[in-house]
């Protein structure tokens, strides 16, 4: 199935490639590609959808923050944290 959605989506290609190492970001992009589709396929604005969802995908930026803690032993303990944002 996985296939199948990459052939149907080939506008989507260079994002695969960018966030490979992010599979459920890519399978939320394709879920909602695949609701999309008839607007993708509309003869006169079709490409002009297809462009938009690409950008719109696409984050605007992402901060990248530390989070400290305290584990039960007492000791201090650091984790990563992300906030994405994408364009209105």
């Amino acid at each position: 199935q996985q296939q199948q959605q990459h052939d149907k989506f080939p506008f989507l290609k260079d994002l695969r490639v960018k966030y490979s190492h992010q599979p459920i970001f890519l399978q939320a992009v394709e879920e909602m590609a695949l609701s999309l589709e008839p607007i993708f396929a509309d003869e006169n604005k079709g490409e002009f959808y297809k462009q938009a969802f690409v950008a719109m995908a696409e984050p605007e930026r992402t901060i990248s923050f530390r989070v400290p803690w305290m584990d039960d032993g007492g000791r201090q303990r650091f984790n990563r944290g992300w906030r994405v944002e994408f364009s209105r």
